[in-house]
């Protein structure tokens, strides 16, 4: 975080309290992690509303923090196709040598979390599941590494 007048650590804490209230919000009483987004997605737009808050009040862009505005839209596609690439070979091969072990194989999708009760949901692979998973996955990136990598580092 950068800072002019000291305090540093104390403001960092704070923002630190406040994201883990927002969290213990959601995981105990609003429990978006036992639904299909499977995550804590409130805590996740929490943290990307004290970005923006800090950046304002700091009077810093996006650019100043890491983000590169101008290609981020080049960067979530790379990150899509390297995730399409690599999976896809991935399966491709594990397909491969459970069909040559003589199994019958089929791909499902199963939205895993991390609640307290285990739960699991197998969701369709339609295109609006798709878009989910990857919009939650986009804000995740946003959250982390605009509050850990950017404000607080």
């Amino acid at each position: 975080m950068i800072e002019k007048k000291g305090g540093t650590v104390l403001k960092i804490a704070a923002l630190f309290g406040f994201c883990s209230i927002a969290e213990y919000i959601e995981f105990l009483y609003i429990r978006t992690d036992q639904t299909i987004v499977a995550d804590n997605i409130g805590t996740k737009l929490f943290c990307i509303l004290a970005v923006f808050i800090v950046l304002r009040c700091s009077q810093l862009r996006l650019t100043d923090i890491g983000f590169r505005t101008k290609r981020m839209q080049q960067s979530i596609l790379s990150g899509l196709a390297l995730g399409i690439i690599t999976f896809g070979i991935s399966y491709f091969v594990e397909i491969l040598i459970l069909r040559l072990q003589g199994h019958h194989v089929s791909l499902q999708f199963f939205v895993s979390n991390f609640a307290l009760t285990g739960a699991t949901t197998q969701v369709t692979a339609t295109f609006a599941a798709l878009a989910i998973c990857v919009a939650v996955n986009i804000i995740n990136v946003l959250a982390e590494e605009g509050l850990f990598r950017g404000i607080i580092l």
